[in-house]
């Protein structure tokens, strides 16, 4: 990883725990947990909610016609 500033170093702290979140043990232990896995699909509340949301951002048919 590099530091958002590309003129600016990465200080040793920072080198340090990019290097600990990298390495093999943390990674194994993180793509055991179900949070970092990947969905293939969303959960069905919150497709009822985008559905919702779609819904109320379309404007009414009452709306188009004035």
């Amino acid at each position: 990883m590099t530091s958002r500033n590309k003129h600016r170093p990465i200080s040793g702290t920072t080198a340090d725990v990019q290097r600990k979140l990298m390495s093999e043990t943390n990674m194994r232990l993180l793509h055991a947990f179900p949070a970092f896995g990947v969905e293939s699909s969303l959960p069905d509340k919150l497709l009822n909610l985008l559905d919702r949301l779609d819904d109320s951002e379309q404007p009414s048919q009452s709306q188009k016609s004035n």
